[in-house]
């Protein structure tokens, strides 16, 4: 009976611990995409809606690959769209935002669709 239980208090504990640890685990990456996410939220709210976008001005989008360091400076390498004239205007908004409040510097995929309101 006393092995027995030993044995059930073993695998217990057992199970515990690693679970114990999976958590632990995980929480580095929650907060890695929690403190990603409020950095990309913080870039996009400081884009404005250039004035070049009219009514008859098809959805534009403009990616953009960014780095941001501890400090908040972003700093941009590199931005894509079909649209010249845009693809100035966010390298321009970009070079211009500082975040607050980063844990970590942080590379940033940015997919920004400009519609014409």
């Amino acid at each position: 009976m006393k092995n027995k239980i030993s044995t059930i208090a073993i695998i217990t504990t057992y199970f515990l611990l690693m679970g114990t640890l999976g958590i632990i685990a995980s929480v580095p990456n929650q907060v890695s995409k929690a403190s990603k996410e409020h950095v990309r939220r913080e870039i996009i709210r400081n884009i404005s809606i250039p004035r070049m976008m009219s009514e008859g001005t098809d959805i534009t989008e403009v990616k953009a690959v960014v780095n941001v360091d501890e400090s908040g400076r972003v700093r941009v390498e590199d931005v894509q769209s079909s649209n010249q004239e845009l693809k100035n205007y966010m390298l321009n908004q970009l070079q211009d935002i500082s975040i607050k409040n980063v844990a970590n510097s942080e590379r940033i995929i940015l997919i920004v669709r400009f519609i014409a309101s």
